[in-house]
């Protein structure tokens, strides 16, 4: 049984949840797990959420762009989770976390 699976069988309650944003629902971590892993765990700031992979990998993908001789995009530069390029990445960054957890 995964973390995810002891938290709805002790609480009742999902670990991951869908949230309506503008054309496309995101899915997230809800806070009520975010804080039963802190009282398990007792280090909250190990656990990783799409927002934090999908900032992470944005930075990241954007310092290394030119040492591989690629040049972003101007309009993605800034990391904008309203514009259909951020809900996508981090949708797909929920989806990460969701089957490695």
């Amino acid at each position: 049984m995964d973390l995810r699976e002891k938290f709805k069988k002790e609480t009742g309650k999902k670990a991951l949840e869908w949230i309506d944003n503008a054309d496309q629902p995101i899915l997230i971590t809800s806070k009520a797990y975010l804080r039963w892993l802190e009282e398990k765990a007792g280090k909250v700031d190990t656990i990783v959420t799409g927002t934090r992979l999908a900032k992470d990998f944005h930075k990241w993908y954007e310092e290394l762009a030119p040492e591989f001789g690629y040049e972003t995009r101007e309009d993605t530069k800034e990391l904008d989770f309203d514009s259909k390029n951020g809900k996508l990445m981090l949708a797909v960054c929920e989806r990460i976390i969701e089957k490695y957890q």
